[in-house]
């Protein structure tokens, strides 16, 4: 269980990232 907790919240850092990077090539071109 505590594995698969670490999955998902790895899982959703690098989708953070992944957005922020979006974000910030949006914001400057």
């Amino acid at each position: 269980m505590e594995k698969v907790r670490n999955n998902i919240s790895n899982f959703f850092i690098k989708k953070n990232e992944y957005t922020f990077y979006s974000c910030s090539l949006i914001m400057n071109p």
